[in-house]
């Protein structure tokens, strides 16, 4: 802030890999400045996600360059035809619709080549798929889930216990827990009774366990779901330490 504090314009520049450059606003508030109008159509442009890292590199008279980083701390790759430079001003219609009005510059190998003035709608900006990072993306979860898959399998008792691993109807919709067959014949009561599910930090839940041709847990699930933030792809291993009481170990996705 030090090195634009002086400067009189609200307004500032963002360039990015394309060599595009998009306006956006700076807002000051008590708690501090922010970029805002503007800036989620940069996110969007560029297919930002969570735990990617940006480098601002201020040019002076409110320009920046930003350099895109992979959250593996490599900088992204983008498959750019050619590369382009976009200066644009936003403005809002009368229907409450905003545009921008833009000059492109491209640069090709036999020189540069200006191209005419045209009204872009903000929606259709397209989104820019970093190159390879669906593939590369994949794997890591893949990766992740083998590993968790490994610990899982490495879990050993003296007690009885199953293993489930979160999809769908288990943390999204439904919020219901369907017990192996086998586990609950042998172990579980023959009617509906109320069950105890410990987590790792030792605070215990109550939910409803159904014995009615399936055998699952319903009332009381969706409230362990939420306290110990489970997601998609995570293990639970479900340890019978009494005669209606489990202890749960999590191995999580985001560990």
């Amino acid at each position: 802030m030090k090195h634009i504090s002086k400067e009189e314009s609200n307004r500032a520049i963002l360039e990015g890999p394309s060599g595009s450059q998009w306006p956006v606003k700076l807002c000051k508030t008590e708690k501090g400045t922010f970029m805002q109008d503007g800036w989620q159509d940069f996110v969007r442009y560029y297919s930002l996600w969570d735990n990617e890292f940006l480098i601002f590199r201020y040019d002076g008279n409110m320009n920046f360059n930003v350099v895109i980083l992979h959250k593996s701390g490599c900088e992204r790759e983008y498959a750019f035809p050619m590369k382009n430079r976009m200066v644009g001003r936003w403005s809002r219609k009368r229907d409450g619709s905003t545009e921008i009005s833009s000059a492109r510059v491209c640069q090709r190998d036999s020189g540069i080549e200006a191209v005419a003035d045209k009204r872009i709608k903000r929606e259709d900006i397209p989104m820019l798929i970093p190159l390879d990072s669906e593939s590369r993306e994949k794997k890591i979860i893949e990766d992740k889930k083998a590993e968790l898959k490994k610990l899982a399998e490495s879990f050993s008792s003296i007690h009885p216990y199953f293993t489930a691993q979160m999809v769908l109807t288990n943390v999204i919709r439904n919020f219901v827990l369907n017990i192996q067959r086998e586990f609950a014949k042998k172990y579980l009561p023959s009617t509906n009774a109320k069950i105890f599910l410990r987590n790792p930090r030792g605070k215990c839940f109550t939910v409803n366990f159904i014995n009615d041709k399936r055998y699952y847990f319903a009332g009381g699930w969706s409230a362990f779901v939420r306290e110990n933030k489970l997601k998609l792809g995570d293990i639970c291993v479900f340890e019978l330490v009494g005669e209606l009481e489990f202890s749960v170990h999590i191995f999580s996705v985001g560990n």
